[in-house]
């Protein structure tokens, strides 16, 4: 690949990065789930209102049922879309992709 230096180590190095990188994965793997997972838990959240008061009438508040099951569907999707991309640039193939090779490799 253009642009990418290919870095050669002996097996012991080798390993000792592979675990420290699998490490580091994991940490970041971690800290990106908790942030879009909250993310996502406050927009589904948000939405909620809107069928709560559309429920109990609170204060006038009124919306068309065609109103309400566009709001619900795009809510879902939009949720559903989003963490479906999230969760394959996050965890699938290729997200670890910058591992050391090692001698002989």
């Amino acid at each position: 690949m253009p642009g990418r230096e290919n870095i050669t180590l002996p097996q012991r190095e080798w390993f000792r990065n592979a675990l420290a990188w699998d490490e580091h994965q994991r940490a970041l793997q971690n800290r990106h789930s908790y942030f879009l997972l909250t993310a996502y838990g406050i927009l589904l959240a948000a939405t909620m209102p809107i069928f709560y008061f559309q429920g109990f009438r609170m204060g006038g508040f009124h919306l068309e049922l065609s109103t309400l099951n566009w709001i619900g569907g795009a809510t879902v999707g939009q949720i559903a879309g989003l963490a479906t991309l999230t969760w394959k640039a996050v965890f699938g193939p290729g997200s670890g992709s910058r591992m050391p090779r090692k001698e002989g490799d």
